[in-house]
């Protein structure tokens, strides 16, 4: 049977606490280092909210084995080919351990900066496709409805091949349908065991 892996999410800390931790945990012989990527740091007070790519990056540099993804990115505040770019190159700087957690966005990291948000799902999706074309092929020609691209191209590619693994964030039926059919993973978020266990018996149903 397949081993049960474990990830760290850190919490929106300065830079000093996010880098001892990170180290930490891989020594502890955590799987993965998961960034929130926020504009705004949650909580019931104003938290630190580094970038989280960047933050991802450095960290790449102090550790060896543990992989490194964001939880999660959203298509709004990140343009696809940006985003895209900013995974690659944590992909190559930690050679080979960059995962795309990505979502919808939330209204804490768009609304208070005038950042409009329609359609997230449609969005997402298209997102999700130009990325992943972006990644893998010579050159991009797209004609979404949100998204257009010409002659597009990135270099160079991320250093896992086929591409850099993408998990998609989702609770809402729609949005689990939307992991299922163009996420490598699934990012679950605030469920006791027993909905978790009924929500990836949906999901792994619609894959």
């Amino acid at each position: 049977s397949a081993r049960i892996k474990f990830g760290y999410e850190s919490a929106p800390y300065p830079w000093e606490t996010i880098s001892e931790l990170a180290v930490y945990v891989e020594r502890q012989g955590f799987d993965s280092f998961w960034m929130p990527d926020h504009t705004v740091g949650f909580g019931i007070r104003r938290w630190d909210s580094l970038e989280a790519w960047t933050v991802l990056s450095a960290i790449a540099s102090i550790t060896k084995r543990i992989l490194l993804g964001t939880c999660v990115s959203d298509t709004y505040r990140h343009h696809r080919a940006v985003l895209a770019q900013m995974a690659a190159t944590c992909d190559i700087i930690s050679r080979g351990r960059a995962i795309l957690g990505i979502g919808i966005g939330e209204a804490m990291n768009l609304d208070p900066y005038g950042i409009k948000w329609n359609k997230p799902v449609s969005r997402t999706i298209e997102a999700l496709n130009v990325i992943k074309r972006l990644w893998t092929e010579d050159v991009v020609n797209h004609d979404g409805e949100f998204f257009k691209l010409r002659q597009a191209f990135l270099q160079p590619r991320p250093f896992r091949k086929p591409h850099v693994p993408i998990f998609v964030a989702g609770n809402s039926p729609r949005t689990m349908r939307m992991a299922a059919k163009y996420g490598d993973g699934w990012v679950p978020a605030s469920m006791q065991p027993e909905e978790y266990s009924e929500k990836l018996g949906y999901l792994l149903e619609d894959r």
